[in-house]
């Protein structure tokens, strides 16, 4: 049987055909596996490009540099505690960055968390030996402790690392004036100048040596050049406002305070220095209104919530409830606060001789005695105790059943256990 072949068909058509079906699909099981590697290797990237495009995209985590961009602006503003925690975060992250130890340090002496300061000098120190700035922060924190002897040698130390470190002349002339060597005080608060002139800290130094050698004008001056140094330096004005305060420039001490309140609106130490200048003056109403303000900026600021009830208890207001109050929060947060204790029993009699409660006079009686107890044996409160025994004379006096026979006193002195309360710091 003759098989006619048809010549128009290929003789290796078909076999091309299938083939080609197979490279087909070889290229798209290739492009399949790459689509597959693509998604698992930068499923996260996937992931987050969608959570976007929905708008649900997490917030990327700042790095070490945004916090700490992060953390001066909130020091600036005043928000001290806020900055602090952001410091920490960042530090976290870089530990052995020495300058940002540094600044965190100076961010605690504004929390006044000096000890603080001391352990952070130490820890910079560890990490360079080299480098001036551990031994100047760990000098300023010993001296606003009030340990001129402690930072002296830790001051020499770092000048020998780096003589031309200005900060580090600054703690030193500070140090020896805490330590009675008020020449080589000035002398090298002087030498702090002169290493560099624009050093604010160096002139600060120098004016807190010259307030010493009772030099007040000289002092007043440089602290204003400080200050025109670094006009955003909210501890040097702080300063010059307590230095015209001091030398009865009151209108320029307001002036001062009301600056740094307009760089930091909650500045509770502000508020309250600008509150006992106003009451120097005698504006009492505006003096009310700071102590106010300084109270409700930082409940937990002793010093606040003591002048507040002195104003409160003082003329002319005589508000023994209101003051009560605050006598009590200080009293609960700093136990060991003579000023507060007796105050606040001298409230209740008070409240006695409005009242007739004769439960406010035992109250009053058993604060007054444990005040007492509390003074005994503290150097330089004699005014205070003879201020409290004046207090105990009268509700002795003015209420019934002859308190001091039914309540004895225990006299029994208190002993050096007890520190004795520590005063507010200086500006």
């Amino acid at each position: 049987m003759l098989i006619r072949r048809d010549y128009s068909q290929s003789f290796f058509g078909s076999r091309r055909k299938k083939r080609g079906g197979r490279r087909w699909i070889l290229l798209i099981l290739l492009l399949l596996i790459a689509i597959s590697g693509i998604a698992l290797t930068q499923r996260e990237a996937l992931m987050l490009m969608a959570l976007d495009a929905l708008g649900m995209a997490p917030t990327p985590t700042a790095g070490p540099t945004e916090l700490i961009t992060e953390a001066r602006m909130l020091r600036a503003q005043g928000d001290y505690t806020a900055a602090a925690k952001v410091f920490e975060r960042a530090l976290a992250m870089r530990p052995d960055a020495v300058d940002w130890i540094y600044e965190y340090g100076l961010l605690q002496m504004d929390l006044e968390n000096y000890q603080a300061a001391v352990e952070l000098g130490d820890r910079a120190i560890q990490i360079d030996t080299y480098d001036p700035l551990g031994y100047a922060l760990k000098a300023r924190g010993l001296v606003w402790q009030g340990d001129g002897g402690a930072a002296i040698p830790v001051a020499l130390t770092g000048l020998n690392v780096d003589g031309q470190f200005a900060p580090l002349y600054a703690m030193l002339g500070r140090a020896y004036t805490l330590s009675g060597n008020l020449n080589a005080g000035i002398d090298s608060a002087e030498q702090g100048v002169a290493v560099d002139p624009g050093s604010a800290e160096a002139r600060r130094a120098l004016a807190f040596a010259l307030n010493y050698a009772a030099e007040y004008d000289s002092a007043t001056q440089e602290l204003e050049t400080a200050m025109s140094l670094e006009p955003g330096n909210v501890s040097i004005a702080m300063e010059l406002a307590f230095q015209y305060l001091a030398l009865n420039r009151d209108a320029e001490a307001i002036d001062v305070y009301n600056t740094v309140l307009k760089l930091q609106p909650r500045n509770s130490r502000a508020m309250l220095r600008l509150c006992r200048a106003y009451r120097k003056v005698g504006q009492f109403d505006d003096a009310l209104t700071q102590c106010e303000n300084s109270v409700r900026a930082d409940p937990t600021y002793t010093a606040a919530q003591f002048q507040l009830g002195l104003l409160r208890y003082s003329e002319p207001y005589r508000d023994f409830a209101a003051a009560r109050t605050n006598f009590e929060a200080c009293v609960q947060l700093d136990p060991s606060n003579v000023e507060c204790l007796f105050r606040l029993g001298l409230t209740h009699y008070y409240s006695y001789l409005s009242s007739g409660d004769n439960r406010s006079c035992a109250t009053a009686w058993d604060l007054l005695s444990q005040a007492q107890q509390m003074a005994e044996g503290r150097p330089n409160i004699d005014a205070t105790m003879a201020d409290i025994q004046m207090g105990m004379e009268h509700v002795d006096r003015d209420c019934p059943g002859n308190l001091g026979a039914l309540i004895p006193l225990n006299l029994t002195p208190v002993g050096s256990d007890i520190p004795a309360p520590t005063p507010e710091p200086g500006a």
